[in-house]
């Protein structure tokens, strides 16, 4: 179990890193430069090995022609010492009878691959590798002179200077890296003072650490979150004072109804004037949730015990079947939203069904870690090409339905703002002739 906590902080942390800005730049900075030696050690490497062969090569050609005719013909054993004492070569003379070579320990030059590269006064030059030495012979009539050039550096040395070189070369990256980081600060700031904004807190300010480019970013964003503070303030007072002037003609207008002698037209009037006042609260509620600043008051409920009360307080006396195959849902919400929710979605099941019909059916279950709440009806259903929209503001499956079978199209489409305010998912399923099944599902 460790091991893979681990190995998902791990993952984290390497999706966090390739995320990050700062990180792309230094990895392309890296291949960049990767990309950059690469390329001068390959042409360095061609004008090197052009050079060598147009030009050092004959140099070195005519020194080891030199040193022949230093050391003479038949070679002088005392000139080849004098000349290996003098200079950082080597000299083996090898005769048909005898061998000279000033090596601590001989070599097995038959056994030596040369390759002929150029000719000097009309004898052969031959070159190979042995080791860290590059060996150049020529032949006479009775004798091969070979002259061993100076070692090369150790393997071990070159391995130092590698290493030595990598370290610089990590350091330099680590340096550079960190600079971006500095450089690009206000971007981790700018992130924040975003997740606070849409979150809500508009009071957060973000802070301006520098005077360029990315400062001047950051001074606009606070000036834009500051005037999107006041429009939403500006609305929300927009939004109370309409509430207000609405409603109080019309419970100017109730009180005056129910001073009026009972009669069918009294009860016209006083269910216009409730219709009216539920579309303003739903109006206002609806503008409340669909925005992401929406504020929720969330506390431990129990679902199924809000649903008991609902239909208790609403729905007295209705024929309604309520399955609770849970003892106790305990979640994160806002009861006083979901009752809403609840209200109207057992509103839209007893609307639809008829009196010999069944009574409407609630249920709650929950499937690995997500609860579901359906209600369901035994209505007409409704036709497929109307569920997709059924959700949306003011819209209606009948548009010339008469007053009493429908309401005006705003109840699911605020159901559908409370489920996703709660992080959840509304649902519906139909089939014409047998019924209607609602379901939000939120997370346990």
């Amino acid at each position: 179990m460790s091991i893979l906590r681990e190995e998902v902080v791990s993952n984290s942390v390497w999706a966090k890193l390739t995320r990050s800005l700062s990180f792309r730049l230094v990895i392309l900075f890296t291949l960049f430069t990767i990309t950059i030696l690469v390329t001068l050690k390959l042409a360095v490497g061609f004008a090197l090995d052009s050079q060598f062969k147009e030009n050092i090569r004959p140099h070195v050609a005519q020194y080891l022609g030199y040193i022949r005719k230093e050391i003479g013909n038949p070679p002088s054993v005392e000139k080849a010492q004098q000349l290996t004492d003098n200079l950082p070569i080597d000299i083996a003379i090898v005769g048909k009878n005898d061998r000279w070579t000033s090596l601590e320990k001989s070599i097995d030059f038959k056994s030596l691959n040369f390759h002929t590269h150029k000719r000097h006064g009309g004898k052969a030059v031959e070159v190979t590798r042995f080791k860290n030495r590059f060996i150049l012979k020529t032949t006479s009539q009775n004798h091969q002179l070979f002259l061993l050039m100076p070692e090369r550096p150790k393997f071990v040395e070159s391995i130092t200077a590698v290493l030595i070189t990598a370290g610089l070369v990590i350091l330099l990256i680590y340096l550079c890296y960190r600079i971006i980081r500095w450089l690009f600060n206000p971007v981790s700031d700018i992130q924040i003072g975003v997740a606070n904004y849409s979150e809500g807190n508009f009071d957060h300010h973000i802070p301006v650490r520098r005077n360029d480019d990315l400062g001047m970013l950051v001074e606009r964003i606070n000036t834009m979150a500051s005037d999107i503070k006041n429009m939403l303030d500006a609305k929300r007072q927009l939004m109370l004072g309409v509430s207000h002037e609405l409603r109080s003609p019309i419970t100017r207008a109730k009180v005056n109804v129910a001073l009026l002698d009972d009669s069918p037209y009294k009860e016209a009037l006083d269910s216009d004037l409730t219709e009216m006042e539920a579309m303003i609260s739903e109006l206002l509620e609806s503008e409340r949730l669909n925005t992401s600043h929406r504020s929720l008051d969330l506390a431990i409920c129990d679902l199924s015990m809000l649903v008991e009360e609902v239909l208790v307080e609403s729905f007295a006396g209705e024929n309604i079947l309520f399955d609770n195959k849970l003892n106790s849902v305990k979640l994160n919400l806002d009861a006083k939203r979901i009752k809403l929710l609840l209200r109207n979605l057992i509103s839209n099941a007893l609307r639809y069904t008829s009196d010999d019909g069944a009574p409407p059916e609630i249920q709650i279950s929950r499937l690995d870690k997500k609860i579901t709440l359906s209600v369901r009806d035994h209505g007409m259903g409704i036709s497929p090409e109307h569920i997709d929209k059924l959700t949306e503001p003011f819209y209606r499956v009948d548009s010339a339905r008469a007053r009493q079978t429908g309401g005006y199209g705003l109840g699911l489409y605020l159901c559908r703002l409370i489920v996703e305010a709660h992080g959840g998912e509304l649902s519906i399923n139909s089939k014409h002739g047998i019924g209607t099944t609602v379901n939000f599902t939120l997370e346990a």
